[in-house]
């Protein structure tokens, strides 16, 4: 299946975050960026999400088709059904983190834009 990175894009927040954006950037070819708290902890939930997606679908789709190995995640995202299967269990690990807290916005508006980045993210 197609290569796929996790939406890419590691950040870094604090009083130090450039210079690890820096560090990332010239000595490991990483795209990083500098981010508040607020959307540190955003884009935290939604690596963690991505992960458990990712986790999840890779083995259970595999031994579903009886395949010997996990499924790559180019190859769940490729699948017939993958991205599908890829974009409910987001919506539902999305509900829980926010029922959890782990997503706290301010305007409803703003909480579909952080849901629709996420889940837009796990197909980059």
């Amino acid at each position: 299946g197609t290569a796929r990175d996790g939406g890419g894009g590691t950040c870094a927040c604090g009083p130090r975050a450039r210079d690890v954006r820096e560090l990332l950037t010239r000595g490991g070819d990483v795209r990083c960026a500098a981010v508040t708290e607020d959307d540190f902890r955003v884009a935290s939930a939604g690596k963690l999400l991505w992960t458990s997606a990712f986790w999840l679908l890779c083995r259970s789709i595999a031994a579903e088709r009886r395949m010997p190995r996990p499924m790559t995640v180019g190859e769940v995202v490729d699948s017939e059904h993958g991205a599908v299967a890829v974009r409910t269990l987001a919506r539902e690990l999305l509900d829980c983190a926010e029922a959890s807290g782990e997503l706290r916005r301010a305007a409803d508006d703003e909480k579909n834009e952080t849901r629709e980045a996420i889940t837009r993210a796990m197909f980059e």
